[in-house]
């Protein structure tokens, strides 16, 4: 997923991916691709709903957390 921040100012993004069971994220990774946008990807190995938690420093970036449904 692609992440746009508007007028970031200081701080960093952070992203946490929270599942259906504890420790169900493998992995995530954080790109930035210039022009304040940063893509964002991550590996589960189980189907079920998701939550995408976005900061940039210690605020939530507009309209997070997303949920998303992971089928297999």
């Amino acid at each position: 997923m692609q992440i746009w921040v508007e007028n970031p100012g200081p701080g960093s993004l952070s992203v946490v991916v929270t599942g259906p069971s504890l420790h169900v994220v493998d992995r995530t990774s954080i790109v930035y691709t210039g022009d304040n946008v940063y893509e964002v990807s991550f590996t589960v190995p189980e189907q079920g709903v998701y939550y995408i938690q976005v900061k940039w420093g210690n605020k939530n970036v507009t309209q997070t957390p997303y949920m998303c449904e992971v089928t297999l």
